[in-house]
């Protein structure tokens, strides 16, 4: 059994397995609209719901890939360095931001304290905005003729 967040490097059994699987799941499930799956392990029924369905393929689609996967309770309390890493800034920067209230935290003691989700929810509202900006600064360099569309 392996911890949650422990990373797990699949072996080429494995990931063919895992691409068998990721294909007969998904093909059931192509199918029908499931809302738990029913699993019999060594004669024991075993419920497994929607939610978990959905992480299970994304496992067995990465695994059958050869990638490592590592899953991780998002509700999980981490450190300013380990959100820093995820977010691609320095520590300092992380602080600021903090400071600037755009991401929560707690100071449960003397260190800041801050939800892997929170963190998670920032990234993904900052590739948003500069998705947005690239798609507004492509616009504008069409209409001004400095972005050839005709080639």
């Amino acid at each position: 059994m392996y911890s949650l967040d422990e990373i797990i490097v699949p072996s080429n059994a494995e990931q063919e397995l895992a691409l068998a699987s990721y294909q007969a799941l998904q093909a059931i499930l192509k199918s029908k609209d499931v809302e738990m799956l029913a699993v019999i392990i060594d004669g024991e029924e075993v419920e497994i719901p929607a939610i978990a369905i959905e992480l299970l393929l994304e496992v067995l689609r990465q695994t059958s890939q050869g990638k490592a996967v590592s899953m991780v309770p998002v509700a999980q309390e981490i450190t300013t360095q380990k959100a820093a890493d995820i977010l691609g800034i320095s520590r300092p920067t992380l602080n600021k931001l903090l400071e600037e209230g755009k991401i929560p935290f707690t100071r449960p003691s003397r260190h800041r304290r801050l939800l892997l989700r929170d963190v998670l929810k920032y990234r993904e509202e900052v590739r948003q905005a500069r998705r947005k900006a690239l798609i507004e600064l492509m616009q504008e360099s069409e209409d001004t003729g400095l972005y050839d569309t005709q080639q």
